[in-house]
């Protein structure tokens, strides 16, 4: 198996389901890509390599030439806002509740900050 797909299948696979409902750090984010970046060049995530391509060609679409790798902070933010048309948009229980429970007259709160998942959608709210 090859290194893009390594990461692709693997690394990616695991942080997607976290990003669904978790907003991560962008230093932390960051730094992962950087890490990819290096795996993929040298196969080693600590060792940097001269890179022939730049980063930014290889995170586009096949279509586009590139290989379609997403940044964790592109793909990380696209989750979040995800999670918060579903919970603006739908009438499900737990979209109902975390309305009453975070939002005030359709604006968000601030009055509950012990929940890491609202932390992450309350910047993406403005009803």
């Amino acid at each position: 198996m090859g290194r893009v797909q390594l990461v692709k299948a693997v690394i990616h696979g695991m942080m997607v389901y976290s990003f669904h409902i978790y907003a991560w750090p962008k230093t932390l984010l960051k730094k992962l890509d950087r890490w990819i970046r290096n795996f993929i060049w040298s196969g080693d995530v600590s060792t940097r390599k001269i890179c022939t391509v730049a980063w930014q060609k290889i995170c586009t679409s096949y279509d586009e030439g590139g290989l379609d790798i997403r940044p964790l902070v592109q793909v990380n933010e696209s989750l979040i806002l995800h999670l918060c048309w579903k919970l603006l948009s739908s009438n499900n229980q737990w979209a109902v509740m975390c309305r009453s429970r975070y939002l005030q007259f359709g604006m968000p709160t601030d009055t509950y900050l012990k929940s890491s998942i609202w932390n992450g959608i309350k910047k993406h709210v403005h009803t």
